[in-house]
């Protein structure tokens, strides 16, 4: 896992990329430590999650809103 310098205890967005299935809930994981979106990058097609009381779908990043996914 790559690493930045941060002053921040935890990351404002997380990628991840799913290999296989199964495991433990991401989400819930993620949202325990703050993590405000996640991306799920699998078979070539990225999910991205925004958290507001929970965590919900949407079409784009709401940390990064100028970037296209859809190529």
């Amino acid at each position: 896992m790559l690493q930045l310098e941060t002053k921040k205890p935890n990351p404002d967005l997380v990628i991840e990329v799913i290999l296989t299935s199964g495991g433990l809930d991401k989400l819930e994981f993620y949202k325990r430590i703050g993590v405000r979106e996640v991306w799920f990058w699998q078979d070539r097609l990225i999910t991205i999650y925004h958290l507001r009381a929970e965590y919900e779908k949407v079409s784009h990043s709401l940390l990064l809103p100028d970037l296209n996914i859809n190529y």
